[in-house]
């Protein structure tokens, strides 16, 4: 049915053309105890309108005031509008990019929404034609060409995870592949295109969504002038707050699901007191943002990462200049020769107040395998009032590894 309705289209845009047709609290593991402890047992347990065709025809590009209800099949051009182009037609091309494997288009409901639009773009860019969501007469004839490439097609082991901060910008942040790391300029555009899912912390947002290239975020030369960016489609605006990293990978980025636990959990409360006394804050007021358990390696014992932030509370400068007792950072908590140890990933502390040291706020965002290595990388947000990064750190027994970062600021 739905080859048939895309012919149809076909013909009609020809021939209007005048053209032939051709838990509890948990026990923190003490590190000085006689015998090996067993995370297991204490503080990281075992992870149990239509429109009248004219000569000549427009652009795919240039259509407008598009009456948004038809109801028969007319000559027109098909693109996002408000409110929404619905009818056979629509449903048409919705069923013909599902059968060519681009799942993203969701559901065929013939109505012609953001992801529509977002799916005919892959569409476009996959298959060498202008990408600006139009389905007119050169994008029609593209969807009939029996050698029409598909959205499913099998991608390389090799190819890269292509990663974005869906949440800021959708900056690139870089690709990883057989253990290694590509830097945003070393990201061809050709590997930028194709199908994304958002991750958060809480795991994948549902639905499919549409990367492509992006323009440069800044394009008259400001500070991030030299950042490159992915265009995430439909734009996930309801959870930008939530800075959801975007991937497009070949294998499974999170092929172990983390556990958030209670930021009040006391065992973690009195941890994290602990490490702030270390850092000479004698009085730590303790706010936990975070709390996540995961395995991150696959082999069975799991480890702990915290995030958290302190800023005095009712300060005109508050996140900007640095109060006593101010904190932020992200760390990571995990068995070493059987005791616990503590790994900083991110972190700054202020035993005095400054009015020239900025405060930035650190936090976790992601835990996902983003270089196909099977063990799972920590996504990092490092802001200031006057500027933001993404970083990734490799997590080994002692120590984080920055690998990636993308930051804009001044």
């Amino acid at each position: 049915m739905a080859r048939r309705l895309l012919l149809g289209l076909c013909c009609l845009f020809v021939s209007a053309c005048g053209a032939a047709a051709p838990p509890a609290p948990t026990a923190e593991l003490p590190g000085t105890a006689p015998a090996a402890p067993s995370m297991a047992a204490t503080e990281l347990p075992e992870p149990t309108t239509p429109v009248a065709a004219s000569s000549p025809q427009p652009s795919e590009s240039t259509a407008e005031n598009l009456p948004a209800t038809p109801t028969t099949m007319a000559t027109r051009l098909l693109l996002l509008q408000d409110p929404p182009l619905t009818g056979a037609d629509v449903l048409a091309i919705q069923e013909r990019l599902r059968d060519l494997g681009y799942a993203e288009v969701g559901a065929a409901d013939g109505i012609f929404g953001p992801r529509s639009d977002a799916t005919v773009r892959r569409f476009q860019a996959t298959n060498n034609l202008e990408v600006d969501g139009v389905v007119g007469p050169q994008t029609l004839a593209a969807l009939n060409n029996s050698e029409a490439r598909r959205g499913d097609a099998p991608v390389a082991e090799s190819a890269p995870a292509i990663m974005a901060d869906a949440g800021l910008s959708n900056w690139l942040i870089g690709a990883g592949s057989s253990g290694s790391w590509l830097e945003p300029a070393q990201v061809n555009e050709a590997q930028i295109a194709g199908t994304y899912t958002l991750y958060t912390l809480d795991g994948p947002l549902e639905g499919l969504y549409v990367g492509l290239p992006g323009p440069p975020p800044d394009p008259l030369g400001g500070p991030c002038f030299d950042l490159f960016t992915i265009e995430v489609l439909p734009a996930p605006a309801a959870v930008a707050a939530e800075r959801p990293i975007a991937v497009k990978a070949p294998w499974n980025p999170l092929p172990r699901r983390p556990e958030l636990l209670d930021p009040a959990n006391p065992t973690y409360v009195e941890i994290v007191a602990e490490r702030l006394r270390d850092q000479g804050i004698a009085q730590p007021d303790v706010q936990i943002e975070r709390i996540v358990r995961v395995d991150l390696e696959g082999d069975g014992t799991d480890e702990v990462l915290i995030s958290a932030t302190r800023h005095e509370p009712g300060s005109e400068t508050i996140g900007i200049f640095a109060a006593a007792g101010d904190y932020s950072f992200v760390l990571l908590r995990r068995v070493v020769d059987g005791t616990v140890v503590t790994v900083p990933l991110i972190e700054e502390y202020f035993v005095e107040s400054s009015d020239t040291m900025i405060t930035t706020t650190n936090r976790l965002l992601a835990l996902l395998d983003l270089n196909g290595d099977g063990r799972m990388e920590a996504v990092v947000a490092s802001d200031y009032y006057e500027g933001a990064s993404t970083l990734v750190f490799e997590l080994d027994e002692t120590r984080a590894r920055q690998v990636l970062s993308v930051a804009c600021g001044v």
